[in-house]
């Protein structure tokens, strides 16, 4: 059960909020939030970046991390400042006139047509392992599994999470370990003719491939109302998440791009690599404790992860306030019920999902601006709480890294935007719109109170 509380928000309204039990220390925090960057990403997307930039995909793969950073960095100043309940969400609440957190808060439901991808893929790599088994029938199975294991106490969600990323890791260090012996000199010849072999813009274009698989570790803010001491436990598991990364992704590019022609695995996914140098035994390990493993820690990380942020805005509003109510776990059951819906519709129905969720980019990038850009007003709305954080080092400092932050998201946008069609445009600026007019209906209709989320002035060990 959860206890109730009065804390004082840096708005300064008084409130009575719900103070769930903190139970998730820094090992929990890390498992979801490696566990959720680990993704398809690494195994789908590598041989398509090395399709453009040859055997420097390593360094691509580097620079993607690098640049990830950049984007993110804000992440790491706000969440070592207070706990926020509603993760990013609540930041935007704190900062920004009710409708940019409203437009934040909505796109969390479209958004949520992404699972769809994860328990689609998981099907798919289950029936290679068994082709017996039907893939659509599989997805719903393991999503369901999910949903289940969410709906119980955080606590236990998270010691599976633990399993399964721990799996994750030790699958990919063997492939590593079995990959680097016959790695020839080929990735670190940098004369050869197939390292850079698109040119700059091939190199350029691989980074943006390869940026989307290596930032999705911030959403462990998302877990701030569940979190031991945030604000030291979740900048702290996002760093390790970042040199995890760093490493295992560099040295699997390495391996990828190092042992065969460049011709060879081109476009091809790492599974091909990894049935050439892997032993039949451990090349099934590998697709069920690597390539399975990283979908499902992704899955089981994103219902949690989204689940807090729209108890949040249920509690503040943007919902009826009936969908708040907790589970005898204390789990936002509503909540995370309508996010498996969402999630399992499109297997069912078997649609396309990558085009749907094609449909939202622009949306996911206009609620990362909002974000980026509150931050500007940070520093003069809550000055004090700044001067505790250790990533505010000084006002000139925090406004340099922060506008390095931006441009690099902007750069990003502008590349991911310039791919898209113009029918996926129109809709992408619908999606926006239909976001703002749902928001500004619930804030007209005077269903607003935003006192629950705000960042919660709450001492160190709380």
């Amino acid at each position: 059960m959860e206890e109730k509380t009065s804390a004082q928000s840096v708005s300064g309204v008084s409130a009575t909020v719900e103070k769930p039990k903190h139970s998730l220390g820094f090992s929990e925090l890390y498992a979801l939030g490696v566990g959720q960057v680990i993704g398809a990403g690494v195994v789908t997307v590598l041989g398509a970046a090395m399709a453009v930039t040859g055997k420097s995909v390593w360094i691509a793969y580097f620079a993607a991390v690098v640049l990830g950073f950049m984007n993110i960095w804000p992440t790491f100043v706000y969440s070592s400042m207070a706990r926020l309940n509603g993760g990013g969400y609540s930041m935007v609440a704190a900062l920004c006139p009710p409708i940019f957190a409203g437009i934040t808060l909505v796109s969390f439901i479209p958004t949520s047509f992404a699972l769809s991808l994860f328990g689609i893929a998981l099907g798919q790599y289950t029936q290679s392992l068994i082709p017996q088994f039907n893939p659509r029938t599989v997805g719903v199975i393991i999503t369901t599994f999910f949903y289940l294991i969410n709906l119980v106490k955080i606590k236990d969600m998270a010691r599976v999470q633990k399993l399964m990323t721990w799996l994750l890791i030790t699958t990919l260090v063997l492939f590593c370990i079995f990959g680097l012996p016959k790695v020839n000199s080929a990735p670190f010849d940098f004369s050869a003719a197939d390292y850079f072999s698109g040119g700059s813009k091939g190199f350029i274009t691989a980074v943006i491939l390869l940026v989307y698989s290596t930032t999705s570790y911030n959403m462990v803010i998302n877990y701030g109302r569940d979190a031991k001491r945030p604000k030291k436990n979740i900048p702290n598991s996002m760093w390790l998440s970042i040199l995890t990364i760093t490493i295992l992704y560099s040295l699997i590019a390495i391996v990828a791009s190092g042992i065969l022609p460049i011709g060879d695995v081109a476009g091809k996914p790492l599974t091909y690599v990894a049935r050439i140098i892997m032993p039949g035994p451990l090349f099934i390990l590998f697709i069920g404790g690597g390539v399975i493993m990283a979908l499902a820690t992704t899955l089981n990380s994103m219902f949690g992860s989204f689940a807090n942020v729209l108890l949040a805005g249920a509690r503040d509003g943007w919902f009826p306030r009936s969908m708040a109510q907790p589970n005898r776990f204390g789990r936002p059951w509503i909540m995370i019920t309508i996010i498996y819906i969402i999630s399992i519709v499109p297997i069912i129905a078997n649609l396309n999902v990558a085009t749907v969720t094609n449909n939202i980019v622009l949306l996911s990038y206009t609620v990362k601006i909002i974000a980026a850009v509150s931050l500007y007003i940070l520093p003069f709305r809550y000055p004090d709480l700044c001067k505790k954080s250790k990533y505010f080092i000084s006002a000139p400092f925090y406004f340099i890294t922060i506008s390095i932050s931006n441009i690099s998201l902007i750069i990003v946008t502008v590349l991911s935007a310039s791919a898209l069609t113009p029918a996926l445009v129109i809709i992408s600026l619908g999606s926006i719109a239909f976001c703002a007019l749902y928001s500004l209906w619930r804030i007209k209709a005077g269903k607003i109170k935003m006192e629950n989320v705000f960042i919660l002035n709450e001492g160190d060990d709380d």
